[in-house]
């Protein structure tokens, strides 16, 4: 009985809350089997347990985007409203909507709708909403909405929109669903071109199952809104008003090849007899198609319904005739789930498609959001840019049965040949683990029966790793980060390939992503709908290990002001929001605060939003733990408690350092860090299975322990371990390494340190393993399980370096090297992301990878599908970059000196690989001026412009060495004559000036772009907060505290050169001319006690910068650059002499760091105080001695 009772369960939820389709007594009988009693003992269950509150707005949100096409009687109709009311006590009135038919006009507009709004009592405590709906008589066509509200009565006075939506949290699920009905349905878009996303009240509450099927599922939680999180000492809000649409009259009108119309009219004499002839004209016509649809099984799991728009707007939703298809050679059109112009920023929920007379067969939630979530995860990531995609589209046609609504209400049949999308020749399918390993796996494969390329996996992310896999090989897909999708690319082409059969098993368990920092240098500011393609772009590259760290400071409110703190103590205990990764570490608090109660509120509800989507994915979240860092108000609260103080951090003073540490040891801890934990599952895991969740707490990051002792530091981790423990018993502590880099933590305080968690139960993130791996120091942690970890960049700063070589060979490796190490898995753990997206690439891909990669052939596979095509000049370009560029060990020695504190003394800048850059860069311009690539792509752009503006900083970082050894020079001869000197600093402003209009052509790399995200940031929208967010995001980029640790963050970007950077080098160069003539030596201190004061006036201004980019065409502004930086013109080149075989010794002015012979001769040319330079030395010389033999070198002097 219980099996039946979950099985009609089942039905019921597919049906209304994934497929949007009405469900009867009568039709749960007929097509499940059980007798009509259990069916609607089944119902009336359904709305006690609350699923009447999370269709709702599913009905609401389908019925007005869609237009509610036809007649449909929902899940309440089968339902005794008396004992409906009586159990949930909250049906005061009904209020019936009726949509007129312009409700589903070709823009899918709701406001062109004409409504009539008929507000009614409950007559009968034993009435049905299908008498209801027959009382309304003619008020009511095909296409109505019967709301049965859950509050105060709807003045009938006022507009519908307003009345049934605007005090309801249907109202933004609503507009969201209709602004992606008008995208989908815009002229020139197919059927399945423009998936949106399926909407969700943002009080959608959950059932007692846990994830709640694929409609309220992964794209419920996509929404953003998600389920309101209850704030400090509130309540969660409630539900939404349940819907149902009524049955009317209708007309089939069948379109034959010769447009004869041929009218049938409909018996509207009954209102069951009405329904079970609507259904079973869809049945007939739907088995009449089975046998050659094609149909988006990629967007809808086995089991579903196929729907039908009243303009053809479905999401996948590709009926067919029997049988017809044909081929065309069309040219045009966008790639798979692309919307061709853009489109919305939504992506489909649907389902497979299937016949409603076929047998039902079961599914686990889990398949669910798997085939859902890779749907929303794949298609969304693929929508297309103008100009992206090549050559021809062959598109596939199948003749389509539409119904629609005529002008007088009746309900009409066409056929059409329509073009089938893409992702309608997907067949996505759930299969186990692998079972040997019970890692992750995915397949790829073709059912030539149906045309359709098959691609497995075991969860959401294992075939969202398959589909790119596929996308990458056989349509050159490159997803990557970028602003707008510019790091988007993929072919458009249709039929599908079909691929060679492969079954890929992931090498390691984890796949692990980011950094603490990251949620400060990279998603400070994102909301949700940035959220959404972070998440698409995790389970595209496979990660199923994210760090979860957005909204925890409610938790940590609702702890506080529990033991009794003030909300002020609480709130001004927290850091501003770039700044929270480092108050979580306990390494600083209060800076850049206080935090608002709308940030902290605004925060906690994306977080439920994150972890929805991320479960739904198959991911396993990483929360937050914690680890004993806590505010000054505890030491009031707890007199006795055993309160210390980090270590001061950064610089900072003791204002915003040395913050309160809670001792492990302390009673107090086990309590308040149990508490903590039981808070954080009762405003995140409501309604979910919170058992065996992820923790990462970090003691003691880039601070000492003050006890020494082996055992204190086995009993600070115990600590950590027993909390999270105790309220999970099945937690896994998650813990970066990073710590075990500094002095203090010798093999024997490591080992003592991990003994005090048991093995198995701890994950250690091994931070920085492709550069100083600790695995091996350690003993492979001494039998805990670890990751293997690229951290790449500190605080995400510009530029394109990394060392693939490393990436390539470092997971494989470690076994080999090490056959006992208990590596479990692999990750990347960048300070930031957003840059260098072909080592993050690579970096993912190694989760898959059971051997070494050649570095060589993946930068060639990764050129061609970065760019979609074979350019001989990009694969050039790339491999010299991987070879040097990308082939270099980390070191602070590589970066230049465009976003460097100006200083007298030239820094050691030896890792530049300025000459490479150069070369690179000519090979990747030549490659869209002569045509190889198309120069409009976004990832060509990109590349561009990520390019030439490393090889302006290097440009200029010569420059700056040449000033300075110059102005060092003259004073030493005891020259004042600043005109050579002048003419450097003149050089080094122009070039800046070239590199902001230069970042300016792409939105990657421009500051307005940033400070835009921060001021719109969620729950932004006073003038405190706006200035707050704006102090916040110009500070961590600069100064980063109050000069504490200036430029830690630094970017290239557009804006920030033109703004910051060149007036602070301006100052710079006119302090050292002043000196040159004055004779002083150069005082940075007092230099940069001058320049403080500036620096901190920018970032307190509340100016802004444009987030558009300037219009000029990237390549374009890049070949100029070329020609003024890098190829030296005839004329520049004349104006020496080589001497092959001499040198002159003696009178070096400095050793410039590019070796291009065209750029060297380009810097001496740019003074007169350079007289020439040797090559390939690349020493330019201030004076020339007589000149000397030198085999191998060749001495250009300059003419006079």
């Amino acid at each position: 009985m219980a099996e039946a009772a979950e099985d009609l369960r089942s039905v019921i939820e597919n049906e209304v809350l994934v497929n949007s389709e009405p469900v009867s007594a009568a039709w749960l009988a007929r097509e499940s089997g059980h007798d009509l009693g259990a069916c609607q003992q089944a119902l009336v269950a359904a709305w006690e347990s609350q699923l009447s509150e999370r269709m709702a707005a599913a009905f609401v949100v389908i019925g007005a985007a869609r237009g509610a096409p036809r007649a449909e009687v929902r899940l309440v109709d089968a339902v005794d409203l008396d004992a409906a009311r009586s159990k949930l006590g909250r049906v005061a009135s009904a209020s019936l909507y009726c949509l007129g038919p312009r409700a589903a006009d070709a823009s899918g507009r709701l406001a062109e709708a004409a409504v009539t709004v008929l507000s009614t009592k409950l007559a009968s405590q034993r009435s049905r909403l299908a008498g209801e709906a027959s009382s309304a008589g003619d008020s009511f066509r095909r296409g109505s909405l019967l709301a049965v509200r859950g509050d105060s009565a709807i003045d009938a006075s006022r507009p519908v929109y307003d009345s049934a939506f605007g005090a309801s949290a249907a109202h933004d699920a609503a507009a969201e669903a209709m602004a992606a009905s008008r995208s989908s349905s815009a002229p020139g878009t197919s059927a399945a071109a423009a998936p949106h996303r399926a909407s969700s009240s943002s009080s959608s509450s959950r059932g007692k199952g846990g994830n709640r099927g694929a409609f309220f599922g992964s794209a419920a939680a996509r929404k953003g809104s998600g389920r309101k999180v209850a704030a400090a000492g509130g309540k969660s809000q409630g539900g939404v008003p349940a819907a149902a649409a009524a049955p009317a009259p209708a007309r089939k009108r069948v379109v034959d090849s010769d447009d004869e119309d041929s009218d049938e009219d409909e018996d509207a004499g009954g209102h069951a007899a009405l329904l079970a002839r609507q259904r079973m004209e869809d049945e007939e016509a739907e088995a009449a198609a089975a046998g050659a649809s094609v149909v988006a099984k990629a967007s809808r799991p086995a089991g579903a319904r196929a729907r039908r728009g009243a303009d053809g707007d479905g999401v996948f939703d590709d009926e067919t005739g029997g049988g017809n298809a044909e081929e065309s050679g069309e040219d045009g059109g966008s790639g798979a789930g692309s919307d061709g112009d853009g489109g919305s920023d939504a992506a489909s929920s649907g389902r497979p498609a299937k016949s409603r007379g076929a047998p039902r067969a079961r599914r686990s939630r889990a398949a669910d959001a798997a085939v859902a979530s890779t749907d929303v995860g794949t298609f969304d990531a693929f929508r297309a840019e103008p100009g992206e995609g090549s050559g021809k589209r062959r598109t596939k046609r199948v003749l389509k049965e539409e119904t629609s609504m005529d002008e007088r209400g009746y309900m009409i049949t066409e056929q059409k040949w329509v073009e089938v999308p893409i992702a309608a020749q997907l067949e996505l399918q759930v299969i186990p683990a692998d079972p040997e390993s019970g890692h992750d796996a995915y397949e790829l494969d073709y059912d030539r029966a149906s045309s359709r390329v098959v691609i497995r996996g075991n969860s959401g992310v294992a075939i969202s790793a398959g589909v790119y896999q596929y996308m990458s090989d056989y349509l050159n897909a490159s997803v990557a980060w970028g602003v707008n999708r510019t790091g988007v690319r993929f072919d458009s082409v249709s039929p599908l390939p079909a691929p060679t059969a492969v079954r890929v098993v992931r090498a390691f368990k984890h796949s692990y992503s980011w950094n603490v920092c990251t949620f400060g240098y990279s998603a400070a500011f994102w909301d949700w709908a940035r959220w959404q393609r972070e998440l698409d772009w995790l389970a595209l590259h496979g990660v199923n290990l994210p760090l979860a760290f957005a909204g925890q400071e409610l938790v940590w409110q609702k702890l506080w002001l529990e033991v009794g703190m003030t909300d002020s103590e609480v709130r001004e205990w927290f850091s501003g929001p770039a700044f929270l990764p480092w108050q979580r570490m306990g390494n600083i608090m209060a800076w850049g605060g206080p935090l608002d109660q709308d940030w902290i509120e605004g925060q906690a509800e994306l977080q439920q939003s994150i972890l929805d989507a991320m479960m739904e994915l198959g991911m396993r979240p990483v929360l937050p733990g914690f680890p004993g860092h806590v505010p000054k108000a505890l030491r009031r609260i707890y007199p006795n408690a055993s309160i210390t103080s980090t270590a001061p951090w950064g610089h900072f003073n003791a204002t915003y350092t040395e913050v309160p540490f809670l001792e492990p040891t302390d009673s107090h801890f086990q309590a308040l860090a149990t508490r903590f934990y039981e808070i954080q599952r009762d405003t995140f895991g409501a309604g979910r299975d919170w058992s065996g969740m992820a923790y990462n707490a970090d003691q003691f990051n880039e601070m000492e322990p003050r006890n020494k002792d082996p055992s204190y530091l086995a009993a600070a981790n115990r600590a950590v371990w027993q909390a999270m423990s105790t309220v999970d018993a099945n937690a896994t502590y998650v813990m970066q390494a990073w710590l075990f880099h500094e002095q203090f933590w010798t093999a024997a305080a490591v080992k003592a340190y991990l003994s005090g968690v048991p093995t198995g139960r701890m994950l250690i993130l091994d931070l920085n393993a492709e550069e100083q791996p600790l695995w091996s120091k350690f003993d492979s942690f001494y039998g805990h399980n670890f990751i293997w970890n690229a951290l790449h960049n500190y605080g995400g700063r510009s530029g394109m370096y990394g060392n693939l070589t490393r990436v390539a060979t470092g997971p494989p490796g470690v076994k080999e090297a090490m056959p006992t190490a208990t590596i479990v898995g692999t990750g990347f753990t960048p300070e930031a992301i957003l840059q260098n997206p072909v080592y993050y690439e690579l970096v993912t891909r190694m989760s898959w990878e059971h051997k070494a990669v050649d570095a060589d052939r993946f930068v060639t596979r990764w050129s061609q599908r970065r760019y979609g095509a074979n350019s001989p000049s990009a694969v050039a370009a790339w491999l010299l970059m991987r070879r040097t560029i990308y082939d270099t060990a980390w070191s602070w020695t590589r970066w230049g000196e465009v976003e460097a504190r100006p200083q007298a003394t030239v820094p050691d800048r030896s890792d530049l690989n300025a000459t490479a850059s150069a070369e690179a860069l000519r090979l990747l311009v030549q490659a869209g001026s002569n045509g190889e690539l198309d120069p409009t792509s976004g990832p060509y752009r990109h590349d561009l412009v990520d390019l030439a503006s490393q090889v302006m900083q290097f440009v200029f970082t010569d420059e700056a060495a040449l000033l300075r050894k110059l102005v060092e020079q003259l004073q030493a001869k005891g020259s004042k004559d600043p005109t050579g000197a002048a003419q450097v600093g003149a050089a080094m402003q122009a070039a800046l000036s070239s590199l902001d209009a230069l970042l300016s052509t792409d939105p990657s790399f421009l500051l307005g772009h940033w400070l835009q995200e921060a001021v719109t940031s969620p729950n932004t929208t006073t003038p405190d907060q706006v200035a707050n967010r704006l102090f916040n995001a110009k500070n961590q980029i600069t100064l980063w505290g109050l000069g504490n640790i200036h430029d830690y963050a630094s970017k290239l970007w557009g804006g920030l050169v033109g703004s910051y950077y060149a007036p602070r080098w301006a100052m710079f160069q006119k302090q050292l001319l002043q000196d040159l003539q004055s004779g002083a030596p150069f005082d940075q201190a007092a230099f940069v006690a001058e320049l403080i004061p500036v620096e901190l006036q920018w970032n307190e201004s509340p100016a802004r910068f444009p987030d558009q980019v300037s219009g000029a065409d990237p390549l374009k502004t890049a070949e100029t650059l070329v020609g003024q930086f890098v190829n030296a013109s005839a004329a520049v080149k004349a104006q020496f002499e080589a001497s092959p075989g001499v040198d002159h010794n003696g009178g070096d002015v400095v050793r410039a760091y590019t070796r291009d012979l065209d750029q060297l001769m380009l810097l001496c040319s740019r003074t007169e105080a350079c007289l020439g330079f040797n090559y390939p030395g690349g020493y330019l010389k201030s004076s020339l001695t007589a000149p000397t033999s030198s085999p191998g070198s060749t001495f250009y002097a300059k003419v006079k």
